[in-house]
């Protein structure tokens, strides 16, 4: 087998830069991954949610196909439940955390 080199390997492709703020999520991440609310971070009352979704139902600037904020472009069924949010317009305010 003299004439057989054997071939030389491939050199390794440049990494290339993710963009600013990608995630970088494995697929065993996926798997055991849990809601951003069943992470130990505390969520308002559920009186306070109903109160602040109406709120948003009733304002002008809310999208209901989308349940988005036409101003800030939130999804409200999240942004509704967390104590340090609050309305752009100041339809309601952050909820007391302590």
């Amino acid at each position: 087998m003299s004439g057989h080199r054997r071939p030389e390997p491939p050199e390794p492709r440049p990494n290339r830069p993710r963009p600013v703020g990608s995630p970088t999520v494995t697929r065993r991440d996926r798997r055991t991954a849990r809601p951003w609310h069943a992470v130990t971070r505390p969520t308002v009352p559920e009186p306070v949610r109903v109160a602040r979704a109406a709120e948003c139902a009733e304002c002008p600037h809310y999208a209901p196909r989308s349940t988005r904020c036409g101003v800030c472009g939130c999804l409200m069924a999240v942004k509704c439940r967390i104590p340090d949010a609050e309305c752009p317009i100041g339809r309601w305010t952050r909820w007391p955390t302590e």
